[in-house]
This record gives structure tokens, sequence and C-alpha cells, in this order.
């Protein structure tokens, strides 16, 4: 027999089923935000056997996994780009799927839902859920606890009950396992807001560099370590170890940075000292010369610092990388009394 149990009437007992039957080695059905699904706790192929024998589906296609929280890329061992960490931020919890390289040859198909009562038993489970949309192949989707128990009454111990479903449509499924990004199925986000974000990130991920002839070793090194790290950069010089004035490249990356043509910008020469005095004339630049990765990361955290200056000379290339990695890395905190500050360090 199935029992359809209500979230609106009893929140805690509705989770509290829903973890007992999981635990169990049960499948049952859920709400989501996009249609309604059907999951269980599963390891490897044949531990998804009954979710593949109610849903009917071929060997051939996977399941994806349903979590709390994006911790689960990590703790799952995924691997995730810094491209595609921007499509995490832009749209978890939400009604994206992403498919993941599993480091092994293989992909994952994950996705963090935007369903308050689901993610809360998630996280509770404390472990990701195999799951699929609720309804036999070839079937639409269940867009209600209804439509779910009319398609596996009797073959479910237990359906959640969560009202109709918000977005009425799947998740949309993207493949960034390769690197790159393949819409899989448009669902719920349409094609065009993804390929929006991803463009987005790649402008975010954009570093313009420059550093004069003390510097320039330095800096062909730290460009290959940012293009390793999925940066895209545009290099303004200068091109080789003649001697040269650091003001003319300075000039060529802040006015890069300041217009927004580049959102964020890498000065360097022998001590940084040069670079800093000529970046910091330019409005609409802050330019920080760090010498340690505390100093970065509050230049990043309190002052919004779009420019980093780097001493080429003074610090070994671990010891830079390291400032860069913590300057790149670190957000701005966006405290009240940080923006203030640095609305008035244009004022005249």
């Amino acid at each position: 027999m199935t029992e359809i149990i209500r979230i609106e009437d009893d929140p805690a007992r509705a989770t509290n089923a829903a973890l007992s039957a999981l635990r169990r080695g049960e499948v049952i059905a859920f709400p989501t935000e996009t249609v309604y699904g059907v999951g269980m706790l599963a390891q490897g192929a044949e531990g998804v056997q009954p979710l593949r024998e109610l849903k009917g589906r071929g060997e051939d296609k996977p399941f994806q996994l349903l979590a709390g929280n994006a911790k689960a890329v990590e703790n799952l061992g995924l691997q995730l780009s810094a491209r595609a960490e921007i499509l995490v931020r832009r749209f978890w919890p939400g009604a994206l799927t992403l498919v993941l390289s599993d480091g092994e040859g293989g992909t994952v198909g994950l996705r963090v839902p935007d369903h308050p009562w689901l993610l809360e038993m998630l996280r509770q489970l404390d472990m990701p859920l195999t799951a699929t949309s609720a309804n036999p192949a070839g079937c639409p989707p269940a867009k209600s606890a209804r439509e779910a128990y009319e398609y596996f009454e009797g073959r479910l111990n237990l359906v959640i009950d969560g009202g109709e479903a918000r977005e009425k449509q799947a998740s949309t499924v993207v493949d960034v396992s390769g690197g790159g990004i393949v819409i899989l199925r448009e669902g719920a986000i349409v094609k065009t807001e993804i390929l929006a974000a991803w463009e987005n990130s790649m402008k975010t991920k954009t570093i313009a560099i420059g550093s004069d002839h003390a510097a320039y070793q330095t800096k062909e090194e730290l460009e290959s370590w940012l293009i390793i790290q999925g940066y895209s950069v545009k290099d303004f010089g200068t091109d080789n170890e003649n001697s040269c004035d650091y003001p003319d490249i300075a000039h060529k990356v802040t006015r890069a940075v300041a217009s927004g043509e580049i959102p964020r910008g890498l000065l360097l020469c022998g001590t940084g000292l040069g670079m800093s005095y000529v970046a910091n004339r330019q409005p609409g630049v802050r330019a920080s010369l760090c010498w340690s990765v505390e100093v970065a990361r509050l230049a990043r955290e309190h002052n919004d610092a779009n420019i980093l200056v780097l001493p080429g000379r003074a610090q070994t290339m671990d010891a830079l990388e390291d400032i860069l990695a913590a300057w790149l890395e670190t957000p701005f905190s966006g405290i009240d009394r940080h923006q203030r500050r640095i609305e008035k360090i244009d004022e005249k």
C-alpha cells in the first residue's frame, strides 16, 4: 500500500518518514521545484536496480544525484572547472543539473534543488540521493503527488506531497565535463540564460597582464600559471627583456581595467613600486602592491582591488603564485564601511 504524506500537514513527519524509508533502501516519490522525482540511496550499478525497474529505464541511461549543497562536488571527488563554478554560483540551488567528470573517465550528473523541504531533508540525509523524474519511461513527468501516486500505486511505499510543482518541467542538463559546455536538455532554465552566464564567466575569468623588462620572465611564468588555472590572459607586454619604461605598460593595463573592458589586471616590475605608482593615478583603479597572501586577501576583501601589483624580483615563484591565487579567490566583502571608503577614493 502506498502512503501519501502532505508536507503542509506535518513537515517533520514527512521528513522523518522520507529519511526512514530511504535508509531502509526503499524508493520514494517526492517534490522538487521542477517536477516530482523518485529516488533512493544507492551505490554502484547494482544498487540502482530497483529504481531502474520502477522507471523502466535501460542500462544505458544514467540517473542524477541530488545533494543538499554544493560541497557534494568535493565530497564525491568530482571535477569542477573554474568556469563551471560560475554556473554553480549562478544557478544552485536550482533547476540545473551539471554533468561533471569523476576523474576516472566517467561522468556524474549532480543537482542541488531549490525546494525548501527537499533541501532540508537532503541535508539531514547527509549523502546524495540517486534520483530521476517520477514517471515511467516514455510518459510525461509527474507534476503533483497525485500523478506520481497514479503512476506507481502499489509499487512505492511512500509519496511525499508538496503540492503542485512550481516549474512544471524538468531541470536543464548541461555537460561541463570536458571543459566546454554542451546543453543536453533544455528545461526550466532556458538555453539563452545558460549561455549568457557561461559567456559572462569567460569575461570574469579574463586577466590583463603587463610587466617591464625586469619582471618579464616572471610575467611569462605567471601567465602560463593563469592559463592552467582556466583564465584567459590579455598580455599588454613587454615582449622581451630589452629595457623599457614601466609607465607605458602600466597605462595600457590600467586603461583596460578602468574602462571595464577587462575586470582585473596584474602588473609586475622589479619591486612592484613603480607599477603601483602609475596604476593608482588612473581613476577607477585600485591597485595593491602585495608581498604576502594575507595582504592580497585584505586587498580584495576590504578594498575590492582590481589590479594586483607583484614584485617580480623580490619573491620566489611559489610565493608569487600563492599571493596571486589568494587575490583571485577572495571576493570583496561588500560591507557598508568598506564600500563607503572605496567610493571616496576618486573624490576631488
